[in-house]
């Protein structure tokens, strides 16, 4: 992959990726839906209402108010599927072949219910090829960031033997470090995404400011809009 700076009047707005005529765009705290719009104004963006939740639905621009779920697809082009985060994995996925496109919403609780292996599965309901699908894993919160209580380690590190390398100590001994970016690579390879196909942001949403984040910012309104 080869991601770029996305600009708008001058000020760095995102990351934009090409590949195979599918354009992908990580957006940071300063990315607007009016400067996404300007940027690409033969585009028609969609929306969901999301819910940290599993659920994976077809894409409809004209729906209002939108689905409630966490993931949708399209085959339609010029149209923008997109999801909203602060601290979540903003998921984005395309099969070159069948030009299916997706976005997922992937927080935690999304990444513990299997979102992540649904969105895949529906790809391939649809005849995508899970060999030939790109997983492209924005900015988030990362290992070093993300506390989490012994609870919800457990819950996370319960998906298989591997997961549990992805716990690490805490100077709480209430809390543990979790690698959420780990599991969910492990659950696109689970579901025969190639590894070469599979790239992650490096931006840990918690610690770079040019990033909103829910924890660092104790509730912040303030989201990163992700599309493609």
């Amino acid at each position: 992959m080869n991601p770029t700076p996305l600009l708008f009047n001058g000020k760095i707005v995102g990351t934009r990726i090409e590949s195979s005529g599918v354009t992908a765009v990580f957006g940071n705290r300063f990315g607007t839906d009016e400067a996404f719009q300007t940027l690409f104004p033969e585009i028609k963006f969609t929306f969901l209402k999301q819910v940290h939740g599993r659920r994976v639905v077809e894409a409809d621009p004209n729906l209002i108010p939108p689905h409630v779920a966490d993931g949708h697809w399209t085959k339609t082009k010029k149209i923008a599927v997109g999801v909203y985060t602060a601290d979540c994995i903003p998921l984005l996925l395309y099969d070159p072949t069948s030009q299916i496109t997706a976005a997922v919403h992937a927080g935690w609780r999304g990444v513990a219910s299997g979102i992540i292996s649904h969105a895949c599965d529906m790809m391939k309901d649809r005849d995508s090829n899970p060999g030939e699908m790109v997983a492209l894993l924005g900015p988030h919160i990362k290992k070093e960031s993300f506390e989490v209580g012994l609870d919800i380690a457990e819950q996370l590190a319960g998906y298989s033997p591997e997961a549990k390398s992805f716990v690490a100590p805490h100077p709480d001994v209430e809390k543990k470090y979790f690698d959420l970016n780990s599991l969910a690579k492990l659950q696109l390879l689970d579901r025969n995404i190639n590894k070469s196909k599979i790239w992650s942001a490096p931006e840990n949403t918690f610690t770079n400011e040019d990033f909103a984040s829910y924890r660092r910012e104790k509730g912040t309104g303030a989201r990163q809009i992700s599309f493609i």
